[in-house]
């Protein structure tokens, strides 16, 4: 057993270990515990604005009678069909120009993002598309109008991942996004999105934490520090300088934010926290899960998945499989 010393006569208590904890194979994330401390804050505010809103309308509908109730159904309505065709033909225009993910197409693919849905029991596995991003390295998540929800690889996304040792990069990746669904935050979207969007700075604060908590489900998921804070790099910078890229250099990088107001403005502004903020913050969440197994009162199930459950090793892309009769993709698991 290791003993840190903080004097020459003083022992410290037993040092802890970095890894994180690993749930039990018939364990779930417990994803409340997961949310940025401040993200219901902010929700509430934008319910609340909501509610002014409401209120607004029916002081008019009162006063002016019914033509200013016919007037404001009229343009609820709009909004709604417009945002429903928006919907519609977006959703038809990427089925045309991208691959669908199935378990005959990619396999390997579907079996992580279903592997990934089964440990934060999140029901229906979401629809899955590559497309091309022309040098766009991301994966995004539609949900308005959509049952299950759709996840979009970006095929520069999957390239740049293909070279790692193994797929917890993309495991990040992919839970992260799952996370935004089953935490909610697409959930109300008209009135969190379409009325909530002119809560100028709240709507962005509250969107801004909604990705620190997906940051975590995604960690959690992967379940190594290093490959998820790679992960986030890569969309940063791309693969090959992702893996040259030096930690403490980003940290002294990100001391700089705090000392100028315009990049205070520009953060309250976005609805993105600053990327190198998040890699930090990953840090510092893996100390809050370490300590927490550490204490006889955290009850509750937050630690990584086990690891025969998300360590795949890296997808082998074959030529003559993908244009072959069988569409496969060959992986291995690591041991």
């Amino acid at each position: 057993m290791k003993i840190r010393i903080l004097s020459n006569n003083t022992p410290a208590l037993p040092a802890r270990p970095a890894s994180l904890p690993v749930l039990r194979n018939e364990q779930k994330l417990d994803l409340k515990s997961l949310r940025h401390p401040t993200e219901n804050l902010f929700l509430g505010w934008i319910i609340g604005f909501n509610c002014l809103i409401l209120g607004t309308i029916l002081v008019v509908v009162v006063i002016a009678g019914i033509p200013a109730v016919v007037g404001i159904a009229v343009m609820a309505l709009f909004l709604f069909l417009l945002n429903k065709l928006t919907f519609v033909l977006a959703y038809w225009y990427l089925h045309g120009n991208s691959i669908r993910v199935s378990q005959t197409q990619y396999p390997e693919v579907y079996n992580a993002v279903k592997t990934a849905c089964e440990y934060i029991d999140l029901k229906p596995v979401p629809n899955i598309y590559v497309f091309h991003g022309h040098g766009l390295m991301e994966l995004f998540i539609m949900k308005r109008f959509s049952r299950k929800g759709i996840l979009l690889f970006t095929s520069e996304l999957i390239d740049n991942l293909l070279d790692a040792g193994d797929s917890r990069e993309l495991m990040m990746l992919i839970g992260r996004q799952l996370g935004h669904l089953k935490l909610g935050h697409f959930r109300w979207w008209f009135f969190t999105d379409v009325v909530g969007v002119f809560f100028i700075f709240v709507h962005q604060a509250w969107w801004r934490r909604c990705h620190y908590s997906a940051d975590r489900v995604g960690f959690l998921i992967a379940g190594d520090l290093e490959a998820s804070r790679r992960a986030l790099i890569v969309l940063a910078v791309g693969k090959k300088l992702a893996l040259a890229t030096r930690l403490a250099a980003i940290e002294e990088q990100e001391d700089e934010l705090h000392d100028s107001f315009f990049a205070w403005f520009a953060q309250v502004s976005y609805h993105y926290p600053f990327i190198i903020r998040r890699i930090i913050a990953l840090e510092s969440f893996r100390d809050h899960v370490v300590e927490r197994a550490y204490n006889p009162a955290a009850t509750m199930a937050v630690g990584a998945l086990p690891p025969e459950a998300n360590r795949f090793n890296v997808i082998n892309v074959y030529g003559e499989a993908i244009f072959g009769d069988h569409g496969m993709i060959a992986a291995g698991r690591t041991v």
